[in-house]
C-alpha cells in the first residue's frame, strides 16, 4: 500500500485564521501540502513545513471552451504557469467554462486547441496544469460537468502536463460512479478532492461514497497523488480537518 498522502484547501480551513499559526497547525495535524494559497500566504506556509501545492488560474465561467475568451485567458494562465514556476509550486488548477451557444463535441474542440497551446508552456516551467470538474447544478452549461469530458480532453491534448483534477463532490452530484471513474482512469489524475456526498459536508464513514473501499482500491491501484480534503467544515474546521486526516490514514 502506498503512503496516503493529504492536503487541504487554504478556503475550507483557514477561514479568519492567523495564517502563522493555522499552517503550524496542518502540519502538526500531519498534513503534507496546501492547496488554492494565496500569495501573501506562501512564505507562512512553506516555513511551516507545507508543501504549497496549488494555485488557481481565471477561467471558471469565461473559459477556454469558448473561442471569445481564449487569446485572454491563455495570456492570463501564461501568467499564471510563471508565478507557479517561480515560487515552486507544482499544479496550477484550470478549468474548462461553459459551452456557451456551441454543442459539446465543437466545445471540446475549442477547449482541446487552447490546452495545446498551453501544454508546451506548462511543461517547459514543469508545472502541471490540473483541470476540474464541476457539476452542472452548480455551473450551468459546464463543459467539464460530467469528468468523461475532461478525460477525453486530456486524451486530445495527450500531454503529461494536462491532466484531471478529480473532485468527488461535482463527479457524484452528476450522478457518476467514482470509483469508476477514477479507476478507469487513473493516469489522467493528478489530483483528488474529498468530501462528503452529498452536499460537501465532513467525508464520514456514513457517505453515498465508499470512502475506506475507495481510498484502498485507488491506492492499491498505483495513485500517487495527494487526496485533498475540500469539504464544508460545520463547526471548528481544523478540528473537523484533523478527525478527517485521521479517517483516511485509517483507511490506507
Amino acid at each position: 500500500m502506498r503512503r496516503l498522502k493529504q492536503s487541504a484547501a487554504d478556503w475550507c480551513f483557514l477561514r479568519d485564521k492567523h495564517p502563522p499559526s493555522y499552517y503550524r497547525r496542518l502540519k502538526s495535524i500531519g498534513c503534507d501540502a496546501v492547496e488554492l494559497v494565496a500569495p501573501e500566504n506562501w512564505e507562512a506556509a512553506r516555513e511551516a513545513g507545507l508543501t504549497v501545492l496549488s494555485i488557481a488560474a481565471p477561467g471558471m465561467k469565461g473559459g477556454l471552451a469558448q473561442q471569445r475568451y481564449q487569446a485572454a485567458l491563455i495570456a492570463q494562465i501564461e501568467h499564471t504557469i510563471d508565478a507557479a514556476a517561480k515560487n515552486d509550486i507544482p499544479q496550477v488548477l484550470i478549468f474548462s467554462g461553459t459551452c456557451g451557444n456551441e454543442t459539446e463535441d465543437l466545445s471540446v474542440g475549442i477547449c482541446a486547441n487552447g490546452l495545446r497551446r498551453l501544454a508546451p508552456v506548462a511543461r517547459a516551467a514543469k508545472v502541471t496544469l490540473t483541470l476540474e470538474n464541476i457539476n452542472t447544478g452548480d455551473l450551468p452549461g459546464c463543459l467539464v460537468g460530467p469528468s468523461s469530458a475532461g478525460f477525453r480532453l486530456i486524451e486530445a491534448v495527450g500531454s503529461p502536463s494536462v491532466k484531471m483534477v478529480f473532485d468527488i463532490h461535482h463527479a457524484a452530484a452528476m450522478g457518476e460512479d467514482v470509483e469508476k471513474a477514477i479507476l478507469e482512469n487513473l493516469e489522467k489524475i493528478a489530483h483528488i478532492h474529498v468530501s462528503g456526498v452529498p452536499g460537501r459536508s465532513f467525508p464520514g464513514s456514513n457517505q453515498d461514497v465508499d470512502y475506506a473501499a475507495l481510498v484502498r482500491d485507488v491506492q492499491a491501484a498505483g495513485y500517487k497523488g495527494f487526496w485533498g480534503q475540500e469539504f464544508t467544515p460545520q463547526g471548528d474546521s481544523l478540528a473537523e480537518l484533523e478527525k478527517a486526516h485521521a479517517l483516511f490514514l485509517s483507511y490506507a
